[in-house]
């Protein structure tokens, strides 16, 4: 489920791509994965599409709220501090597709000219996509395409020329439009800072004033900031996190359960980390154990068995070839 491998310098996430070689992620997500149906504060240098299957859940985008629902998607900008929720805890399934911009770095000119002031702070930080628009329904339907194609042999070629149609559209569309305040710029900036300490120090015994100094503010700044971005306090953020890490130890590793606790920095006990593990979770931490370890041996797992899918029902690459004017019989044989 976890996208993430490691995290850069600055604390974005350095993304586990489907192949490590085509900087690609695409997946089925389930927003019950996360302690208290809220997805970990994250930014990367992708651009990020996801598309409601069923549910509903509200993005937090540089800190504004923007309710999704079944049917809609949201497109959020290269390194924009985002993430999502429901308020009442109730499960969303959701497309979540991540695209690497060096993928749309044709040569130095487009870069500059195009991508690089696109994914700046003064482009757009996030598009919210309805079908009622003609540019943003064909945006949700390549959201869709996308998760088809995935497996598919044509697959990174057919992500390719989809990739670069859904970024005219979004250019010529939006880039005139920034969605962030300026003054906000200073204090997306401070609250990275302190995310990157928490990243980096959560195993540790970590205390607000430790998490405010790292951004050269006041407690109450910091309190502060993590409300308007986040809508948590530092600290219920910070056992948050550690909750979610303790998802992969339960289910890739044999340590106990009181060794895990204590590795995820809940130094005072175990108890309180089952405690806080069945409260966000809605079941103990080692009935989830149980429960994910006999679903990984009783079950394909999620992308071999959307390959299987793929084989059985294969996507038509002159579905995706006539969106630009060609087929793939076409581009094959070198025929405009």
């Amino acid at each position: 489920m976890n996208n993430y491998s490691y995290y850069n310098y600055d604390a974005s996430e350095h993304i586990k791509y489907d192949n490590p070689e085509f900087p690609v992620s695409i997946k089925e997500q389930r927003l019950s994965y996360y302690p208290d149906f809220v997805t970990t504060a994250e930014w990367h240098y992708d651009m990020e599409f996801d598309y409601i299957l069923s549910g509903n859940m509200t993005f937090v985008v540089e800190g504004v709220q923007v309710p999704v629902y079944e049917g809609q998607g949201i497109f959020i900008n290269s390194h924009r501090v985002n993430h999502a929720y429901n308020a009442e805890h109730q499960e969303c399934e959701y497309i979540r597709i991540l695209l690497n911009p060096s993928l749309l770095s044709a040569n130095p000119m487009f870069e500059m000219k195009y991508l690089k002031p696109f994914t700046s702070v003064y482009g757009c930080s996030y598009v919210l996509l309805t079908d009622g628009v003609s540019w943003q329904a064909e945006i949700l339907n390549t959201i869709k395409k996308l998760l088809e194609t995935k497996g598919d042999r044509w697959s990174d070629f057919a992500i390719q020329i989809l990739y670069m149609r859904v970024f005219e559209l979004l250019y010529f569309n939006t880039s005139s439009h920034p969605t962030t305040a300026p003054d906000a710029f200073v204090d997306v900036y401070a609250l990275k800072n302190m995310l990157l300490y928490i990243v980096e120090h959560y195993p540790e015994k970590v205390a607000l004033d430790e998490i405010a100094a790292s951004a050269g503010c006041k407690k109450s700044k910091c309190t502060q900031l993590f409300k308007d971005f986040l809508g948590t306090a530092p600290i219920n953020y910070l056992s948050k996190y550690r909750l979610s890490k303790a998802l992969s130890l339960l289910t890739e590793t044999d340590r106990t359960i009181v060794r895990i606790s204590y590795d995820l920095g809940f130094s005072s006990g175990s108890s309180y980390f089952c405690e806080s593990f069945k409260k966000a979770f809605g079941m103990s931490a080692a009935e989830y154990r149980r429960i994910a370890r006999a679903r990984m041996k009783d079950t394909v797992a999620p992308d071999t068995a959307l390959e299987l899918l793929t084989e059985e029902n294969p996507v038509n690459m002159d579905d995706i070839f006539e969106d630009v004017g060609g087929s793939a019989e076409a581009s094959q044989s070198g025929i405009s």
